[in-house]
């Protein structure tokens, strides 16, 4: 197999939020009073959530030197979307959220607004279950001009892939900048990937279309009228896809999720399968932590796609699986790079950057573990 292409840059597009998480004994009833257990605020949103477990699995800090650390080169990961005054303070968390990100701000620093968007967040410990009120403060959403506006073109001697992914809030935005994009010539390539959690957005599958990876959630499915995510992907075969190769996945909570990868011209499916990680049978673990697991999985799949292009589908599914199973045994995303960084999933010398043992392994592969 081929060595991971180390040249990758990764765009999320989407929505920030500021996340005020409740932690509770169980779901309160109607005009009640419930004392809370923990209350946190931190920086949300589905791209910022993907895009801190990113930066997470590209770098990380060495045991020997644990101040300094170690980073898979050049891996560049950039955010678009609205946002409030640059020298707001919610401008200034989301930046000290993501301090490998690059926020692209030309033009989606909202003047005159100082709030980004807010969720409130109430995690029954009762249930597991997450009920989520948000509240976009008035914020402008990102329009397509925006969206080139905050972008540079791209230059001809820029041989990095890039790799565009779309949460899929605004259908018509999204879709519009997909097929700009499909448009513009990319010299490195371009890969385009979409979301579609929110069932309520029937019309993003148009946008979905035009991409070479969809990431469905189990909300979605079921909001269709499935039950089951192999029935649900198999459904999808029917619709104008544009890409020759398209890669279908479908999270599933706690059954784990299913991928197929799938070429419309010819009809020929390949399907991947995985269960939910959970720790070693002799631990007791207990769910912290279930918000942005789905957001994890996303990353986990980006990750080894852009890198590992010929990896096995059946390993790049359990890889993403596996983390984001390890996101709801704690809470926040801090640190969940290094135990796959342990995992023996990506641990063959002739695919990791993370093997230390560089013997045998050709100019590029010696060149990237240094």
């Amino acid at each position: 197999m081929a060595p991971p292409q180390p040249k990758v840059r990764v765009v999320c597009v989407g929505a920030i939020y500021m996340d005020t998480i409740w932690t509770v004994p169980s779901f309160p009833k109607e005009d009640s009073k419930l004392r809370a257990s923990h209350v946190e605020r931190r920086r949300g949103g589905n791209v910022g959530n993907t895009l801190e477990v990113l930066s997470e699995i590209i770098e990380w800090a060495t045991a020997d030197h644990p101040s300094e650390t170690v980073k898979i080169p050049e891996t560049f990961l950039e955010l678009v979307a609205a946002l409030p005054e640059w020298n707001s303070v919610d401008k200034q968390e989301v930046s000290k959220s993501l301090p490998l990100v690059k926020i692209r701000e030309g033009g989606m620093c909202r003047v005159g607004y100082q709030m980004a968007a807010s969720s409130m967040i109430i995690h029954s410990l009762d249930t597991g279950s997450r009920t989520i009120i948000s509240h976009n403060s008035n914020l402008p959403e990102m329009t397509t001009s925006d969206f080139f506006d905050a972008l540079p073109k791209f230059h001809p001697n820029d041989t990095r892939r890039h790799w565009f992914h779309f949460e899929g809030r605004n259908p018509d935005v999204t879709c519009e900048c997909i097929q700009r994009l499909r448009t513009s010539d990319v010299p490195g390539g371009l890969m385009i990937s979409v979301e579609c959690e929110n069932p309520e957005r029937r019309t993003i599958e148009y946008a979905a279309m035009h991409a070479n990876v969809v990431f469905y959630s189990k909300q979605w499915a079921e909001g269709h009228g499935f039950t089951d995510p192999e029935t649900f992907l198999m459904s999808l075969f029917g619709l104008q896809f544009t890409e020759k190769n398209v890669l279908l996945v479908c999270t599933w909570g706690e059954q784990g999720a299913v991928a197929v990868l799938f070429k419309p011209l010819t009809g020929h499916t390949e399907w991947a399968r995985c269960s939910a990680w959970s720790p070693a049978p002799h631990s007791i673990a207990q769910v912290v932590d279930p918000i942005g697991a789905g957001d994890t999985f996303n990353a986990g799949m980006i990750f080894c796609l852009a890198h590992y292009p010929e990896h096995p589908l059946q390993h790049k599914l359990r890889f993403a699986v596996e983390i984001a199973s390890r996101k709801v045994y704690q809470s926040g995303f801090k640190g969940l790079g290094k135990p796959m960084r342990m995992s023996n999933i990506l641990l063959d010398p002739a695919l990791s950057p993370w093997v230390k043992d560089v013997s045998g392994l050709g100019t590029w592969a010696r060149r990237l573990v240094g």
